[in-house]
């Protein structure tokens, strides 16, 4: 590879016109990327970078010792704050502030250099450790810290970050100590070297990009997650009832609704219990609102387990309770299920050394006997309930009448 004729002066423009750009992607991502650390101090390690290039080209109207100083202090400024950046990015934690000293002393060291030694391939070779110390360092926390689905791109970006900094010492070091290299003349490798900075400038901040975007992929994945989680609890909490996992009024009159739906359709009957618990007041005034919950929660697991899986049971607020049963025609059925709840209902139950017992009423209303639809039903239910909480005699009452909203 012959680089004589190659204008150096263009390489470092060229580095130095893709640290813009990158800094300009980088400051997009900083823009839209709101959930990783990082991108803040990429950006401005590019934005530095760009100027220090910029600044070593500017020899005709900065003075050298003022090049010297501020291209050495500001490169590696930049460099510092790419490994701010890298460990923010892979790790949420934040690179000690005393690092950020290292860029001011080795531009004093090269100042002090240039005054009164002047060498400029020792002021190299002491830019060329501090960089490699710098890459070796970002390299560690993308080896150590990879997350095993970016595990490749991590190693590819370290990869690159040690070579960058390998190719920077072997120029130094061939400079500074001239060594017989007959593959390589110095103009050469400079040339090779700044052609690998400006590729692992370029890789570097690919690999960075590509591995936001699975993380971004990644983030958006279990945002979807977590907001059909909350969807789900949403639906729980609009649907079921808090205290006894039975369904609320609003599922309860979804599936009524459907349930008349299909009895039109098969020219079927729905029947609707209407069932209210009595003496439940005294229960929370005598032991408190906890055991009443208690009550509430024994009940609903004893009527669930005494119901067929067609069949629905729903708590509608307070100590009222709703079953609907599908594809029945047979009162005595209907009669036989009722006794079965109250049955269930009146059964003692012991809480600690405390024993509850309660009654129930129960109203029955029929499809389409009753009424054609679902709030003319519960409402005949509803006057069934309290007239059998008003008899003396009867714990189950069926509705005799027909309601129609229309005609109310």
């Amino acid at each position: 590879m012959n680089f004589s004729g190659l204008d150096i002066s263009t390489l470092i423009l060229t580095n130095a016109s893709l640290a813009f750009l990158f800094a300009l992607i980088f400051g997009v991502y900083r823009k839209f990327s709101k959930t990783y650390y990082g991108f803040n101090h990429w950006f401005a390690g590019a934005i530095l970078t760009a100027l220090s290039l910029t600044i070593s080209l500017s020899s005709s109207f900065i003075p050298i010792w003022a090049i010297v100083f501020l291209f050495h202090t500001i490169f590696m400024l930049a460099m510092i704050a790419r490994l701010d950046g890298t460990i923010r990015f892979i790790t949420g934690t934040k690179l000690h502030f005393a690092f950020y000293s290292i860029p001011l002393f080795l531009g004093l060291a090269v100042e002090y250099n240039y005054l009164y030694e002047n060498s400029q391939s020792m002021r190299y070779l002491m830019h060329a450790i501090t960089l490699v110390g710098i890459t070796s360092a970002t390299a560690w926390y993308l080896f150590r810290y990879a997350e095993e689905s970016e595990k490749t791109l991590y190693y590819i970006a370290g990869v690159f970050m040690i070579l960058r900094g390998v190719f920077k010492l072997f120029r130094a070091l061939h400079w500074h100590f001239n060594p017989d290299l007959p593959l390589f003349n110095a103009e050469t490798l400079h040339g090779v070297t700044m052609l690998a900075e400006i590729l692992s400038e370029v890789a570097i901040a690919l690999i960075f990009i590509m591995i936001n975007g699975k993380r971004t992929e990644k983030h958006l994945k279990i945002e979807e997650e977590k907001a059909y989680a909350s969807f789900q609890r949403a639906e729980q909490l609009a649907n079921y009832d808090h205290l006894t996992g039975l369904p609320s009024l609003r599922l309860t009159r979804e599936r009524l609704n459907h349930a008349i739906k299909q009895a039109f359709r098969n020219n079927s009957k729905v029947a609707i219990m209407f069932m209210d618990l009595n003496s439940f007041k005294p229960v929370n005034d005598q032991f408190g609102h906890g055991i009443g919950d208690l009550v509430l929660i024994e009940i609903g697991q004893r009527l669930s387990k005494s119901l067929r899986e067609s069949d629905t049971i729903g708590r509608i607020g307070g100590d009222e309770f709703i079953f609907i049963f599908e594809n029945t025609n047979d009162l005595n059925q209907i009669q036989n299920i009722g006794s079965k709840i109250l049955d269930n209902v009146c059964k003692p139950m012991m809480f600690d050394d405390i024993n509850v017992c309660v009654g129930a009423s129960i109203g029955v209303a029929f499809y389409p006997d009753n009424g054609l639809n679902e709030t003319d039903l519960l409402k005949a239910a509803d006057q069934a309930m309290y007239s059998a909480k008003n008899s003396e005699t009867a714990e189950i009452v069926f509705s005799e009448g027909f309601i129609s909203s229309k005609q109310s």
